[in-house]
């Protein structure tokens, strides 16, 4: 059975009851931060409104621009979720699921968006005509993007039901607890799909010349991978430095 985890964020004020504007405007360092983290959250709502709106508006290529919306609404996931971890961060766990989940469709989303782009460099107009060309080996590992589609929501939701039995401990590296397992599920699950993006650009960067792919690949990596990756450097180093 896991070990209950010990108690953190103990502190004699607890910083989650805090209010912006209790008793009178006192702008400390945490409220500070949450003015700041709402602005830039406001900012990215109101820049992913607009795009979204553009978009909208002159919707000519539904096929392609249904999976561009889908993309373009993650910062605004990201801002809205990130303001509340800031804000409310003993509660992070639950609503962070909302983050995975929406990273999980925009995978999706950019990988159906790439095949369409990829779709109609053929007479066909499919996939399968625009890369029946190609030399192609079989993938080591079938399925290695859309796998993360679906063990990434599984991974948050068992971490869910952890943490409601505070078993979960986040921030321990003990065997005893099943953050190491879920974390390490996870590590694999993403630099599978990372390497099965790799070859999948490899293959088609030829076909979508002219869509600037290179800065479409970049930015999924940046924003879903990456971070996964930099919160993992971060849990490690906290957990060393805590030794």
């Amino acid at each position: 059975m896991a070990a209950t985890c010990e108690s953190e964020n103990t502190e004699a004020i607890d910083q989650t009851d805090r209010r912006l504007f209790k008793n009178g405007i006192h702008w400390d360092a945490h409220r500070i931060g949450w003015a700041v983290s709402g602005a830039f959250a406001l900012a990215a709502i109101m820049v992913t409104v607009v795009s979204v709106g553009r978009h909208a508006r002159h919707y000519h290529v539904p096929t392609e621009q249904r999976q561009i919306i889908r993309i373009l609404y993650m910062p605004l996931v990201y801002a809205i979720v990130s303001w509340f971890s800031y804000r409310f961060f003993r509660a992070y766990t639950y609503y962070s699921l909302v983050v995975i989940i929406y990273e999980a469709i925009t995978i999706s989303a950019f990988m159906l968006l790439i095949i369409q782009y990829v779709a109609s460099t053929s007479s066909g107009k499919t996939a399968e005509g625009a890369l029946a060309r190609k030399d192609k080996e079989k993938l080591p590992i079938p399925w290695s993007v859309l796998q993360y589609v679906i063990i990434r929501p599984l991974v948050s939701i068992i971490g869910i039901i952890c943490e409601a039995l505070h078993i979960l401990c986040q921030s321990s590296w003990s065997y005893k607890h099943p953050s190491v397992y879920l974390t390490a599920v996870d590590f694999v699950s993403i630099s599978v799909a990372l390497y099965g993006l790799i070859l999948f650009y490899d293959l088609t960067k030829q076909e979508l010349n002219g869509r600037r792919p290179l800065a479409k690949f970049l930015t999924i990596k940046l924003i879903v991978m990456c971070t996964f990756y930099q919160e993992f450097v971060v849990c490690v180093l906290d957990f060393q430095l805590k030794l």
